[in-house]
């Protein structure tokens, strides 16, 4: 094993296991030779010069020169005057403020001798506009102030015809009388126009009197098969009335909500029908497609 000969503590020891004899190193000790030490076949190993830039001096000049000693925290020492040139009146610094602003010259005319007569500006013309202006806001009655309350005796007012303390709807026209829209007759007009869209609607779009008067005309119900309807609409009745009563009473899927609504929709349908047929012994019918 290899031992290291340290003379200083500040020499760089990382390649110090190395042999000197090794030829990196050669051009580094040129007059030294290695030499045996008293103990058996170990050598004195010698670290390598320290590397110096060649760019070093110009380094410390910049740095150097970008540096500045009293450039804000003033001098080391201050310089101060002798005794003799002490600071007297209206001596010290005055600050003064920017003036930036330049008055701009207006071409004006110059100003009259004393023996000229200054010409008289013409007299300002008034447009009809303004006189009939002026002349209404002269014989106009000024604007009175809203009346008002105060409530509290440091003289918190209040708008007067918002504080709901004056009667409004007494005084007008139409108060105490009945609507146009609630008279009798309005009633009753709008009566009998709902009453003829109900028809309409339940007879396809057209009136009694327009089937009646029509090419083909309605075709009027017999007694027997009037009777037969209405056996058929209750016999149906009764199967879907069964499937309803078979029914879970737990509706807790949506497609049981959705049967059950069904099926009521469906009973609704044919109670309605079945009504229709029972309270109209006279059923006149018109085939749409003909039509």
């Amino acid at each position: 094993m290899a031992m290291v000969y340290l003379k200083e503590h500040n020499e760089n020891i990382y390649n110090a296991e190395r042999i000197i004899n090794e030829p990196q190193y050669q051009h580094s000790l040129p007059n030294q030779q290695s030499q045996k030490s008293s103990k058996k076949g170990y050598q004195k190993v010698l670290p390598p010069d320290v590397y110096v830039s060649k760019f070093r001096a110009m380094v410390e000049s910049e740095a150097k020169a970008r540096k500045a000693g009293h450039r804000t925290m003033g001098y080391a020492n201050t310089p101060l005057s002798p005794p003799d040139k002490f600071l007297k009146k209206n001596q010290g610094i005055r600050w003064k403020s920017s003036t930036d602003h330049k008055c701009i010259k207006k071409n004006i005319p110059p100003v009259p001798r004393h023996d000229e007569v200054p010409a008289k500006p013409p007299a300002p013309t008034k447009s009809k506009d303004s006189e009939q202006k002026s002349k209404e806001t002269i014989k106009s009655i000024p604007k009175r102030p809203p009346p008002r309350y105060v409530d509290t005796r440091h003289g918190t007012v209040h708008d007067l015809y918002s504080s709901g303390l004056m009667p409004h709807y007494v005084f007008r026209p139409a108060y105490g009388k009945i609507p146009d829209y609630m008279s009798p007759g309005k009633i009753q007009q709008r009566y009998k126009e709902g009453f003829k869209e109900s028809n309409q609607k339940r007879n396809g779009g057209n009136s009694f009197g327009q089937q009646n008067q029509g090419e083909n005309g309605a075709r009027y119900i017999s007694q027997e098969e009037r009777c037969s309807l209405l056996t058929g609409l209750k016999q149906n009745w009764q199967k879907l009335q069964q499937r309803y009563q078979g029914l879970s009473v737990l509706t807790d899927t949506e497609p049981k909500k959705q049967v059950k609504m069904n099926l009521e929709r469906e009973l609704k349908q044919l109670e309605q029908d079945i009504m229709l047929l029972e309270n109209n012994p006279h059923i006149y019918v018109c085939d749409n497609a003909n039509q």
